[in-house]
């Protein structure tokens, strides 16, 4: 209205959303979000689509931050000293909205699965959401699997100190911030070729891609990693680094200062 210029930042993506967009309104969102400058997004497959609906502007993948000072008193290499002397259980986190799209219901079915073969093995479920109570009355008689609600502050850190696995078998997704915490903290993740996820996640090296809906692909994933403690270290390892050097708000800050100073 007052010919400002203005830049965008996409911070997820709606598919169904999307489809509607193309359907109707392209032409809305050019005269509206199509004024930017720039276009932030977090996944090439969005940036393609913008510019399929005629966007001419300039558009960065982007990825989400992580806040640095979460791990401020934490040490992966005294996590991995303590499990190896430790041999305890190992703690899989699900950490996310709960609701069906985010794959919770398969991750109950894939997890009683292995329980029945494997010992020492605990499911937490972390979060909130419109399928919760459901949640609660398919899990209240399965064995080791506890649910804690919504977490937030020290609560939610707690959680990614002690557990070992993080995984989200989403049906769908933008870029996950709580993916990007659980790699601060050195979990091998375990998710879904969805939206950012597919370029931006290093399979085999961060942790293991699955097919959304698949429950089988989930038990196998977990039983490679439980299976193979060499590879479980060598993926923390590789996650805590890489989320020091590319994900924390400072780097992520800098980038988008850069890329906001060549409009000024």
């Amino acid at each position: 209205k007052n010919n400002l210029p203005f830049v965008v930042f996409f911070h997820g993506w709606d598919l169904e959303f999307e489809a509607v967009v193309t359907k109707k309104y392209i032409n809305f969102f050019l005269n509206s979000f199509g004024k930017a400058e720039k276009i932030f997004v977090l996944s090439s497959d969005f940036k393609e689509k913008i510019i399929e609906w005629g966007y001419i502007g300039e558009i960065i993948v982007q990825t989400t931050t992580v806040d640095a000072t979460l791990t401020n008193n934490f040490s992966l290499k005294e996590k991995i000293e303590k499990r190896k002397k430790d041999n305890s259980t190992t703690k899989i986190l699900f950490l996310s909205r709960v609701i069906k799209e985010k794959g919770i219901f398969e991750l109950v079915d894939a997890f009683e699965n292995i329980n029945k073969r494997i010992d020492n093995l605990e499911l937490t479920i972390a979060g909130d959401g419109e399928e919760f109570n459901q949640l609660k009355d398919v899990v209240k008689n399965k064995k080791n699997i506890k649910l804690t609600g919504f977490v937030e502050g020290e609560d939610k850190i707690a959680l990614l100190k002690e557990s070992d696995i993080y995984i989200l078998p989403s049906y769908t997704e933008g870029l996950p911030i709580a993916v990007l915490e659980a790699m601060l903290f050195g979990l091998p993740v375990i998710t879904t070729r969805v939206g950012g996820l597919k370029k931006f996640f290093k399979n085999e090296k961060m942790g293991y891609f699955i097919e959304p809906k698949n429950i089988i692909d989930i038990e196998n994933k977990i039983e490679l990693l439980l299976s193979n403690q060499d590879k479980l270290k060598e993926m923390s390892q590789f996650n805590y680094q890489y989320a020091q050097k590319n994900l924390t708000n400072d780097v992520v800050a800098e980038a988008l200062h850069d890329q906001l100073k060549e409009l000024i």
